[in-house]
């Protein structure tokens, strides 16, 4: 059965692909920053310029409702001031403090205005960084067509400006679309120079978000001791800079990767960890993401009174900040906690419940080529396997049948060969014996 990153299959010790997709809102770091402008310089005397450094301090520290106060305060100075280049700057940080809140649509609105006023100005590099930032939002909205496209034209302006470091970043925030497209190749390559550029430039801040992108990205491939020990260099970086959002990331990616390996007392103390670091800074996505990781951990130990627990608080918050997707990697694990309970009507519900949130999904053009088919065939493999613990084959193949169309619609060996298995029991359930050695075969 296919479990994500988020759900991670302990038994088999196996990290899947579209874990790492759906970790991507959390895990991954995106390279916004660029060559700022002198702020204090073109700031002059104006009282908004001390509100603007408040908020970027205040962000800093991961305390979004404050830092967001103050670039507001900011922006009232500098739009009355008649000062457009940092009333644009303003729009774009305040853009970014929305992105980290969960209000994606809100942070694109900032950007865009602050991109049409870069536009206006002719700051090239300042444009550039808003089409990053855009492409941000867009990838975290799973609109990756959009979000390649900002962030090929982020690049192209970095490559016109001959500026080294643009164009690491603009690499490394493709590396990340690269990823959810399945083309992992390619993103380690963009990783790895980008990672080589700023060793160059002595940029240890990005050193520490390229580390763990690298991780991540190792992760997956299997590689778990190689992504532990860039995760670990990564920590030590963000822990250094008192970057408290960017340590929870990498506490979390720490967590994922113990749990790969096995170490569960290991895993359970980073999630902790991270828990308390995204309680503590007010990020509810994070928050959320741990708790489900905590709840398949606790699930995988057979603790599974505690393992709902953690399940049902993870999907309260995901209900909060309406994220769709982590709603039916929830309903999908309390399903299999259902399932392992025998409580058959629980989990079928929370199964039609994924599938209704999917269809939703689909009826609203959501841009996840990928992973609309890949969620849909898990739930329903789960109704499969469900069905045929009750000793419904002809029902449990009905389901297997539209899982399998799906794997295969995404080219996916592994759920494909697992869904052929599971099928050869259901065609013995049913007394189709030629069928069901044709299927294991």
């Amino acid at each position: 059965m296919l479990i994500p990153l988020i759900g991670l299959q302990y038994k088999t010790q196996r990290l899947n692909f579209i874990g790492l997709l759906l970790f991507v809102n959390i895990g991954w770091v995106s390279l916004v920053s660029g060559e700022e402008e002198n702020i204090s310089r073109l700031g002059g005397e104006s009282p908004g310029l001390e509100y603007f450094n408040q908020g970027k301090q205040l962000a800093r520290a991961g305390k979004l409702q404050e830092a967001r106060d103050a670039y507001n305060q900011a922006l009232d100075f500098f739009h009355k001031d008649g000062q457009l280049f940092l009333e644009a700057e303003t729009l774009s940080e305040l853009g970014v403090i929305y992105r980290r809140s969960g209000q994606l649509q809100t942070s694109l609105e900032f950007q865009f205005k602050a991109l049409e006023l870069y536009n206006q100005l002719g700051k090239t590099r300042e444009k550039a960084v808003a089409l990053r930032r855009i492409g941000v939002a867009y990838r975290n909205l799973g609109e990756l067509k959009k979000s390649l496209e900002a962030q090929h034209q982020a690049l192209a302006l970095m490559e016109e400006l001959g500026d080294p470091e643009g164009i690491a970043d603009s690499r490394m925030n493709l590396s990340i679309i690269y990823v959810n497209l399945g083309r992992l190749r390619e993103a380690l390559k963009a990783q790895q120079e980008a990672l080589e550029i700023y060793k160059t430039l002595q940029r240890s801040d990005k050193m520490a978000f390229a580390l763990g992108n690298l991780g991540l990205t190792q992760l997956f491939l299997g590689n778990l001791n190689e992504s532990i020990e860039n995760q670990r260099r990564s920590l030590e970086i963000k822990q250094q800079q008192g970057d408290l959002y960017g340590e929870g990331n990498a506490r979390v990616n720490l967590g994922l990767a113990y749990a790969g390996l096995g170490d569960y007392s290991r895993a359970l103390e980073q999630y902790w960890a991270a828990l308390h670091l995204y309680q503590k800074i007010g990020n509810k996505q994070g928050e959320a993401v741990t708790l489900s990781n905590m709840g398949d951990l606790f699930n995988e130990l057979g603790d599974l009174n505690r393992a709902e627990t953690y399940y049902r608080s993870s999907l309260k918050l995901r209900q909060e900040i309406q994220d769709k997707i982590g709603l039916v990697i929830t309903l999908k694990n309390l399903a299999l906690l259902y399932r392992k309970e025998k409580d058959w009507v629980k989990a079928k519900n929370s199964l039609q419940e994924g599938l209704e949130l999917v269809m939703e999904l689909k009826r609203l053009g959501t841009d996840l080529p990928l992973m609309l088919p890949l969620l849909e065939g898990d739930l329903q493999q789960g109704m499969g396997l469900i069905s045929q613990d009750q000793g419904e084959g002809a029902a449990a193949l009905e389901n297997f049948e539209k899982a399998l169309a799906l794997y295969e619609s995404a080219d996916y060996s592994q759920g494909i060969m697992e869904t052929w298995g599971y099928m050869g029991e259901g065609y013995r359930l049913i007394g189709d014996w030629e069928k069901s050695l044709i299927a294991y075969k």
